[in-house]
């Protein structure tokens, strides 16, 4: 550990290997070659700039690889923390139980989600009114274009551009211009002039325009197609009849009514009977069974801990107020009993620690194995993209996606891996039928 001290000798050290290291490798061949070129006059202050830029550079590899620790530390502590909070809530929630008219009932884990329930009393009865699907707000609301081609083409095929080969795209084309030809689905594009090869407003596009017409697909690329090439707007159709033929750019279609057409993907629809689950019930319930059975072990014994020692105040309590002045004088056996009891609680708060580290230990071996499981497709992960809108569809996550994010099973988020950055919020896991 002497190694890791941060002392100055330990500094000097580091940057020097760094130092070293970068004067032998390739941070410095251009000054070399530049040396070679110059002559022998400036050699020795080419050799000083280098010492310099590499002295400069090793402080910056020092810099950052400190900083990807830090950031690394951080998300694991992140998880840890969370755990810490649900073991927490865990206590609070028992200790509750002392103030409840129901308090002597059976107090469980819950097997889904690591929570503590209650079986006790009537628990009350609330109202379950339906939920509301209002679409489009007004009876009379307008239909206006607010969602782009680019959009629901991979809204309805979010694998559209998978295995190239297969042109998945002319499908889905056909598929929606007979949407568009029939009426079924309102379009808008800017019609683009042919002197100038550029787009005006967007406009409304007649179903009879469908007739002879084609797609471009240049709305597939990430920039959705739009922009000025060669002088001309990027045009998103063409006549196969008359080459010359009108033209449109930037197509979009209304929200709501495209999501009536097409209210999930065609993988979302495959996957819409699976059994979704929130993050930490997905990690009981997909992962090693034996590692939930140790957790689950460590919370029940958080519980009892918690709870007797509850217990064991109220009785240490009982005999300190038995006294008025809240001493011992003259009663020595409730003095030997009071201490008997504070020796029992300092006991439960040992196996409750003991418990909690325990517990911290096992969830952090789940978590690594859902990472694994998400990694590999095993199980499956959706969400709302970040920054969140109104009216955004939640999204499949791509198992390669997990490579550079971390799931945080409390806040139900996805994050950047080595930042507190979110990605994805509300995620939820199924397990792939096979």
């Amino acid at each position: 550990m002497d190694g890791q001290s941060p002392t100055t000798r330990n500094f000097v050290a580091a940057l020097r290997n760094h130092w070293l290291e970068a004067m032998s490798g390739s941070a410095s061949v251009p000054f070399a070659i530049w040396a070679v070129f110059a002559g022998e006059p400036y050699q020795q202050r080419i050799l000083a700039a280098a010492s310099v830029f590499c002295l400069l550079f090793a402080a910056y590899r020092m810099w950052a690889s400190e900083r990807k620790r830090v950031n690394d530390l951080l998300s694991q502590a992140d998880i840890a923390a969370a755990t810490r909070e649900q073991a927490a809530a865990i206590r609070e929630q028992t200790a509750a139980l002392r103030h409840s008219p129901q308090g002597a009932g059976d107090v469980r884990v819950d097997g889904g989600t690591g929570g503590v329930s209650l079986r006790a009393g009537d628990g009350g009865a609330g109202g379950s009114g339906g939920p509301l699907n209002i679409i489009g707000g007004s009876a009379h609301a307008p239909i206006l274009p607010d969602m782009p081609i680019h959009d629901l083409f991979f809204h309805i095929q979010p694998d559209i551009l998978e295995n190239p080969d297969e042109h998945r795209w002319q499908a889905l084309g056909r598929e929606m211009m007979d949407k568009f030809g029939t009426g079924q689905l309102n379009v808008w594009g800017r019609e683009i002039d042919p002197a100038t090869k550029r787009g005006g407003a967007l406009a409304p596009i007649s179903p009879d325009y469908w007739r002879n017409r084609d797609f471009i697909y240049h709305f597939l690329q990430p920039d959705k197609g739009l922009g000025v090439v060669n002088g001309g707007e990027l045009a998103h159709t063409y006549c196969w009849q008359e080459p010359k033929a009108l033209q449109y750019a930037d197509l979009q279609v209304n929200r709501a009514q495209a999501m009536s057409v097409w209210p999930t993907s065609r993988e979302g629809a495959a996957h819409a009977a699976l059994d979704w689950k929130e993050p930490v019930e997905a990690i009981y319930a997909f992962c090693d069974q034996e590692a939930v059975a140790r957790c689950r072990r460590y919370q029940q014994q958080i519980v009892n801990a918690t709870k007797r020692g509850h217990e064991i105040e109220d009785k240490m309590r009982a005999i300190r107020d038995a006294d008025p002045a809240g001493g011992f004088n003259g009663r020595p056996e409730s003095l030997k009993e009071y201490n008997s009891l504070r020796d029992r609680l300092e006991r439960m708060s040992d196996v409750a620690s003991h418990a909690d580290t325990g517990m911290v230990h096992e969830f952090k071996a789940l978590h690594e194995e859902i990472a694994e499981k998400l990694l590999s497709g095993e199980v499956i992960a959706r969400g709302f993209a970040e920054p969140h809108s109104s009216g955004r569809e939640e999204v499949q996550i791509k198992p390669s996606e997990w490579r550079i994010i971390i799931l945080n099973p409390y806040s139900k988020t996805a994050v950047k891996n080595g930042t507190s950055t979110i990605v994805y919020s509300g995620v939820q896991i199924a397990q792939v039928r096979k």
